[in-house]
This record gives structure tokens, C-alpha cells and sequence, in this order.
């Protein structure tokens, strides 16, 4: 993709160069037309794309907020391929159903993994962990603001992970409210008592280790480890299938297709990640984030 100066910018838009407020607010009407991403140490902009007419309608929608209906229609699609039962999902999972990021993601986050692959790509771990916060936090607030318009029932649950002799391990969703659950809820909640909700890498491997081992001591080595997910509950499978129609007639775009552009858009611009130059970022992109991949 071309790089662009500001100047370069106006350039190719035929546009005046401005200064000060007048160039803040030029910008800011340029993401009405066009799909700019913007890129640090140095300055520079990439023009990615040139809105169609089905744009405007989505800015138009939720306030501004055009990524809100983008969730909500993929959500209804989600839901819908499961056949309107609840999804149970992890963070990790969430960004995966999500099409934030690809199959390899996961691995790139882990540390052991990267260090196999060999020195150059040792960046790639530290950019994960940073991206991980980011997505989640991103897809978060978007479950969240579904809940709050009843789209869904959101609910904290926990996945059991349960180990034969053989060395196979498979994972038990636990029913939310049943007596297993209220078990597992006791034993987290126990660990978590004064811990933050988001804890530095370092801190998350702890907490982890510790849970196996209380989980094991609980459950009497039935069950060897334990993870937090959401539950995710839809209304009737009809009613999902009614929005979804609704939602597509209307912006008929391929939405997990846009979710994954704008992933790939928050990690360029992100000044979480200046440590990084950009070719290092494209590269995490190109391997983690592309659903090519």
C-alpha cells in the first residue's frame, strides 16, 4: 500500500493543505469517503479504500458507531450456525468466531511457541500479547452494548479441561447455574478475590498455575484445569434469522471481512505498538491477522 505524507495526501485527493483545526477536521470529514489509516513515527496515511454508497447508511446507524451493526449482524450469523443455542467462548475464542484474527494467532501469543520459531520473529510474541488486550477490550464493549439492548444474555461461565490416560485432553462446557457451575464459581472466585480483571502477562501464567492445582485438589484430579469464558445466549432462532435478513438488506457487505480489515487497521495505528516499526506490524498482520492465512 502507498504511504503518504499529509501533503501526498492532499495531493492525490486534491484537496488544500490546511493547518492546525482546519486540518484536524479535513481529516476527520475524510473518514465519511474514505477508508484512511493513519501511521505513526513517522506521520504517513493510507488510503485503503473509497466508501460506496452503502457507507453513509451504516455511519448513519447507532449513532456513528458503524462497527456496533457490524457486530450485531455477525453475532446473528454466529448464532445461527450454531443453530440458536448458546456459544460458550473464551477471549481467545471470541477474536477467533470474530474474524479479528486467523488460526495462528494463539501461538504467536505464546512465548515457548515464538521461541521455537527462531530469533527473528521474537517481536511477534510481545506485539500478541498487546493485540490480544486491544481486540478483546474492542470486542467486549461491543458484546456489551448488545447486551444492554437485549440482543443477547451475556453471562460468566467456565470450561473444564479434562484429561484421559491416554493423553488426550477435551473440554467440558459447564451449564451455567447448575451445581457444577456454582462449584467452579466457589473456587475461582476464591483465587480472584483482589486480583485485577486484566493482569500483566507474567501475573496470568501465576494465576493459572495456581487454578490447576486448586482445581485438581477440588475435583480430586477428575478435572485438571479451568478457564473462564463467557456465555453467550441468543433469543429464538427465528428472531435471529429475521434481524439477520433485516441487517443484510441493508448493508449487504461481508462483515467478518470488515471486522478483520479494521483489526488489521487498530494494530497499525495503535501508539501502544510505536516500539514496533511498521514493517515489524505488517508482518504480524500478514501472518496473525489475515484470514488468508
Amino acid at each position: 500500500m502507498e504511504k503518504l505524507t499529509y501533503k501526498q495526501l492532499c495531493e492525490k485527493l486534491d484537496l488544500p493543505v490546511l493547518g492546525g483545526n482546519a486540518k484536524k477536521k479535513q481529516l476527520e470529514d475524510l473518514q465519511g469517503q474514505y477508508k484512511i489509516v493513519k501511521l505513526s513515527n513517522p506521520t504517513r496515511y493510507i488510503i485503503e479504500e473509497e466508501y460506496d454508497e452503502v457507507r453513509p447508511l451504516i455511519d448513519k446507524i447507532n449513532g456513528n458507531d458503524k462497527f456496533q451493526m457490524i457486530f450485531d449482524a455477525a453475532l446473528y450469523q454466529l448464532f445461527l450456525d450454531n443453530y440458536g443455542r448458546s456459544i460458550y467462548a473464551s477471549r481467545m475464542d471470541l477474536l477467533k468466531l470474530f474474524k479479528e484474527v486467523n488460526k495462528n494467532f494463539g501461538n504467536i501469543c505464546n512465548e515457548e511457541y515464538v521461541a521455537k520459531l527462531g530469533a527473528e520473529f521474537s517481536f511477534m510474541s510481545e506485539i500478541g500479547q498487546v493485540v490480544y488486550k486491544i481486540l478483546t477490550q474492542w470486542t467486549i464493549r461491543r458484546l456489551e452494548q448488545m447486551r444492554k439492548r437485549k440482543i443477547l444474555t451475556l453471562a460468566d461461565g467456565f470450561r473444564l479441561i479434562k484429561e484421559m490416560e491416554n493423553g488426550y485432553r477435551f473440554a467440558v462446557n459447564v451449564p451455567y447455574g447448575s451445581k457444577l457451575h456454582q462449584e467452579c464459581q466457589a473456587v475461582y472466585s476464591q483465587l480472584m478475590d483482589g486480583m485485577p480483571n486484566w493482569m500483566p502477562l507474567e501475573d496470568w501464567k501465576k494465576f493459572k498455575r495456581v487454578l490447576s492445582q486448586v482445581t485438581q485438589q477440588h475435583f480430586n484430579g477428575e478435572y485438571q484445569s479451568m478457564k473462564p469464558v463467557y456465555i453467550l445466549t441468543p433469543p429464538t432462532e427465528e428472531w435471529l434469522q429475521r434481524k439477520l435478513d433485516k441487517l443484510y438488506a441493508e448493508i449487504n457487505i461481508p462483515v467478518f471481512e470488515e471486522i478483520n480489515k479494521e483489526a488489521a487497521r487498530k494494530i497499525l495505528a495503535t501508539k501502544q505498538l510505536n516500539k514496533f516499526s511498521l514493517n515489524e506490524r505488517e508482518k504480524f498482520i500478514d501472518m496473525n491477522v489475515n484470514l488468508s492465512n
